[in-house]
């Protein structure tokens, strides 16, 4: 999670887009994994990366 989440805060750039649409997949896919309830806290962390983009 921490290695995702620092992808879709530095990968800003045109040529990185690619980059930060698979690294917002797998986040998708780490939460249906894990559920709710232990992926909470990161969720509002990813919420307020992708709201202030």
């Amino acid at each position: 999670m921490p290695f995702l989440k620092v992808i879709l805060i530095n990968a800003n750039d045109e040529s990185n887009r690619m980059l930060r649409a698979k690294a917002i997949q797998y986040l998708s896919l780490v939460e249906m994994a894990v559920g709710k309830e232990k992926f909470g806290q990161d969720a509002k962390q990813v919420v307020e990366v992708l709201l202030n983009r």
